[in-house]
């Protein structure tokens, strides 16, 4: 596995690097620090602004060196880059040129305000790029096994975060929880609207189909990740799918929440669903969004 570690020097990009070291790398990964230095369009025939670009290449060496040390004790190969430009746009693709299977980045940089707010870089990368990225917020306890919160509806999207999240090397004690949400949003439409008196009925059926559905997806997708992890709990709960999600992370006091970038109601495409999109946005730990790869 090759994770990109994108970093601008902040806490926010510490913590991320020290998020690694919970990883069971080993020689046969490699983690790649890299920091996009930002272009402001000055003109090198100005000779602040060379001198000034001189001086930022210069830092921006040292910047990713400092991060090395971070990464020693997970025993895998590391190496640096640094790319000149837009961040967002230097990180996807300095991603694409080294064949990463997944970004690693703080939710916030040196801008950052607002702890519980995702900063605009890290959305960037996850809204409009092709990659799975890990977007960390804060290191789980040492004190005890890492609790992961697997999210899933069925879908394509789903499967393969949790075939990510199968073959990312995480401890195999690692509490594992399958959950699934069943929409309770059948129809934007009012009963009263409908013609047939019996509609109460059909929307009742339809909740048990999808509770039934949901039944299947968790077990199946919990028999899978036992084949990897020891200790797998299922979970089903009625409700909207982003609020029982973030409901479920604070109930179980989550490290990190695996899902897909698409519900089974999603366009094709990179860009993010709207229930991953406001997960990433207010989950109160860690959040693993699984991009399908074009080569899937």
């Amino acid at each position: 596995m090759r994770i990109l570690l994108a970093t601008d020097g902040s806490e926010y990009s510490e913590t991320a690097a020290r998020y690694i070291q919970r990883l069971s790398l080993g020689p046969e990964h490699e983690v790649v620090v890299m920091h996009a230095l930002k272009d402001y369009l000055m003109p090198d025939s100005i000779d602040t602004a060379r001198d000034f670009r001189k001086a930022g290449l210069k830092g921006a060496e040292k910047l990713v060196d400092d991060f090395k040390p971070l990464l020693e004790p997970c025993r895998c190969s590391v190496r640096t880059l640094v790319r000149e430009g837009d961040p967002s746009t230097e990180i996807l693709e300095g991603a694409q040129e080294l064949g990463a299977d997944l970004i690693v980045m703080g939710h916030r940089g040196l801008t950052g305000i607002n702890r519980f707010l995702i900063g605009s870089v890290a959305h960037k990368v996850v809204k409009h790029g092709a990659y799975s990225a890990l977007i960390v917020r804060e290191l789980p306890a040492h004190v005890r096994p890492l609790r992961i919160l697997y999210c899933t509806d069925g879908s394509h999207s789903a499967r393969y975060a949790r075939e990510m999240l199968a073959a990312l090397p995480f401890g195999g004690d690692s509490e594992i929880n399958v959950l699934s949400v069943v929409d309770m949003d059948i129809s934007s439409l009012p009963e009263k609207y409908y013609p047939d008196e019996e509609v109460s009925v059909m929307m009742a059926e339809l909740r048990e189909h999808n509770r039934k559905l949901a039944e299947k997806y968790v077990a199946e997708d919990a028999e899978a990740l036992r084949m990897r992890y020891k200790d797998v709990k299922q979970h089903i709960v009625f409700g909207i799918p982003d609020s029982e999600i973030l409901m479920a992370v604070d109930g179980l006091q989550a490290d990190l929440v695996v899902m897909g970038s698409k519900g089974s109601r999603g366009l094709r495409g990179i860009l993010l669903g709207s229930a991953s999109q406001r997960v990433l946005r207010h989950a109160d730990c860690s959040v693993l969004i699984a991009k399908i790869p074009d080569r899937h």
